[in-house]
């Protein structure tokens, strides 16, 4: 029978053995696999083997292959250990590329280029996702995962830092916690059916998620026999959450079913509240996601303009004023300018508007724009080297010499008539 053989006796190390007859590279390849169950057996390698002892000779080569196939799973399906790769980072030091910050979170992002990809025309990193909580100078790992240049999975956080993330396949929202678990909404059944004869397949992808619901695309094609050309639909609609689950009993509808196949365009619908704004033809279209009502108000057109309204498109909402593309800003109530950029050139490179005051970022300094004093000239507020910026309760949230500050907002002063200065 065969005997357990305590540390320190002289059988020869798995390790070695390994490295034997697989080479060094192989051993490489094992430390650098996932933690975990392989942590253990790499620490189990490095102090020493505990294997069975046996007068069978044969017994001892089966189970060192057996222990290489397991070690073999760790490695391809695992990610980099914390001894090769930090899970911690100095921000202030580490190169670093800002996806996300929220009121108390921020989100980096670290690549690092896979060079089997390097000549290749699509090349392909491996992408380490950091949480930083504002205050702290450092931040933990959260996600990694292979992808294309660009890769920015990060929709949102809470309050206690849990980052809201979709799938590389849009077809789930996941939720990563504070301590590592994750957890993700359930499958979404889009199996084809059969109506009056029809084949019907139904898609979906879910386009934006917020931290109390998802903005879902939904297509239908329909095969009508005898007819070459299948019938195309789209409609959006707001799911809300419901324990990590995506509720489809209670879908608002964004935009109705139509036939015209066109998606948001840039970063659309914008969210203030519990309203979704976008424009489309000219026109603001307003959802209340908490009523379901939908409506339009045609953008105030003006003779002479150089700007066609037709074309536009939303690029921020504060609740208030809705910013068109970066060149007019209007009032969500009516539709009314409040200025625009070619009568009034301080409104050039607007990244937020609040409390009728727009904040713009030029040659590295965030200023304020007092939209409806056009005679005032911008106001220096702080250095801001770096976009994304926060909008937060007290201010705005820039990140200068290696911390996180908050900008107060503006307030324009009055003199005694009541009239800003």
């Amino acid at each position: 029978m065969p005997t357990v053989v305590a540390l320190g006796e002289r059988i020869p190390s798995v390790r070695s053995h390994v490295r034997e007859f697989h080479g060094p590279e192989t051993i490489q390849k094992i430390d650098r696999g996932q933690p975990g169950i392989i942590l253990a057996i790499r620490s189990y390698l490095r102090c020493g083997p505990v294997i069975l002892k046996s007068a069978n000779r044969k017994v001892m080569p089966m189970f060192r292959h057996i222990l290489l196939w397991l070690l073999s799973i760790g490695w391809f399906f695992g990610s980099p250990a914390a001894g090769q790769e930090p899970r911690t980072i100095q921000v202030d030091r580490d190169e670093v590329t800002l996806l996300l910050v929220v009121d108390d979170w921020a989100f980096w992002r670290t690549s690092k280029l896979i060079e089997s990809t390097r000549y290749n025309r699509g090349q392909f990193f491996e992408h380490r996702i950091f949480r930083q909580r504002i205050s702290e100078p450092t931040a933990t790992l959260v996600l990694e995962t292979t992808s294309g240049p660009g890769f920015n999975p990060c929709q949102t956080a809470t309050a206690d830092g849990t980052l809201i993330c979709l799938s590389l396949a849009q077809d789930r929202v996941q939720w990563i916690h504070p301590d590592g678990t994750v957890k993700e909404s359930q499958e979404i059944d889009t199996s084809e059916r059969f109506v009056n004869s029809q084949r019907v397949e139904r898609n979906f992808a879910i386009e934006k998620a917020f931290q109390d619901g998802s903005l879902i695309r939904w297509t239908r094609i329909t095969y009508i026999p005898k007819k070459f050309k299948p019938k195309l639909e789209m409609w959006h609609t707001f799911a809300p959450f419901k324990a990590n689950r995506i509720d489809l009993t209670r879908q608002v509808t964004i935009r109705p079913e139509t036939e015209t196949l066109y998606q948001f365009r840039g970063s659309e619908p914008f969210r203030a509240g519990e309203k979704l704004v976008w424009c489309t033809n000219g026109e603001l279209h307003i959802v209340d996601l908490k009523t379901g009502i939908r409506s339009q108000i045609p953008l105030d057109r003006r003779e002479g303009t150089e700007f066609n309204l037709q074309n536009t498109y939303a690029s921020g909402f504060d609740g208030d004023l809705v910013m068109l593309g970066g060149n007019v800003v209007v009032d969500v109530a009516n539709g009314k300018r409040i200025a625009t950029n070619w009568v009034d050139e301080r409104i050039n490179y607007m990244v937020m508007t609040h409390a009728r005051i727009g904040y713009r970022i030029l040659d590295g300094n965030l200023e304020a724009v007092e939209l409806e004093n056009p005679d005032r000239k911008p106001v220096f507020l702080s250095k801001c080297p770096q976009l994304p910026v926060a909008r937060t309760k007290p201010g705005i949230l820039v990140w200068l010499d290696g911390a996180w500050r908050t900008v107060p907002w503006y307030v324009p002063e009055v003199d005694t008539s009541g009239r800003t200065k």
